[in-house]
């Protein structure tokens, strides 16, 4: 682990200017996301259908001219679906 204080309170912190960038960034872009959106007068529905036509198109772009999908261990896929699955009964549940 790269910088930080390895448990030291006595010692000053060492950032990691890469990730308070991305972290900076990443700040930037949900929020300029959240204003453009706000302005947008398209029906919440059919924005949600080119979100779902596109979206792959441009994750499966990217997938094929980068490293790919990272590995996922069989565990990690069982996991992720049982949260779906769970948070699937929970919304059933609360709209009857």
């Amino acid at each position: 682990m790269a910088g930080g204080t390895q448990g030291r309170l006595d010692a000053p912190p060492q950032l990691d200017w890469t990730g308070v960038a991305l972290a900076l960034g990443s700040t930037l872009v949900w929020a300029s996301y959240w204003l453009l959106n706000a302005r947008v007068s398209i029906d919440p529905i059919g924005l949600i259908a080119w979100s779902f036509t596109f979206g792959p198109l441009f994750v499966g772009t990217l997938c094929l001219l980068g490293p790919g999908l990272p590995p996922l261990s069989g565990l990690a896929i069982i996991v992720a679906g049982l949260a779906v699955a769970r948070r699937g009964t929970t919304a059933t549940a609360a709209s009857s």
